[in-house]
């Protein structure tokens, strides 16, 4: 799908990462996941944030484009990460 619905699907996996078994200090023991996935996504995001702090996709297909939702969906990742750090 490439970028469509490329903040929804950062937002779903801040949430899997958020109510998985994974603790930052297990080693992602058995479920293929390394501690610093949740910081690796958060680093990506805060590349991904435009210079007056939104976000938007290029691609507009989910209505992705339009600040609002892709800046929710972002915050909400960040959040989830931020709770599990």
């Amino acid at each position: 799908l490439g970028e469509q619905g490329l903040y929804y699907y950062y937002h779903l996996m801040a949430k899997v990462l958020a109510t998985s078994a994974l603790e930052s200090n297990s080693g992602g023991a058995g479920i293929g996941m390394t501690p610093d996935r949740p910081k690796a996504l958060a680093l990506k995001l805060l590349q991904l944030q435009s210079g007056n702090g939104s976000w938007a996709n290029r691609n507009s297909r989910w209505m992705e484009a339009d600040p609002v939702l892709a800046s929710a969906y972002s915050m909400l990742a960040l959040e989830l990460i931020r709770a599990r750090l």
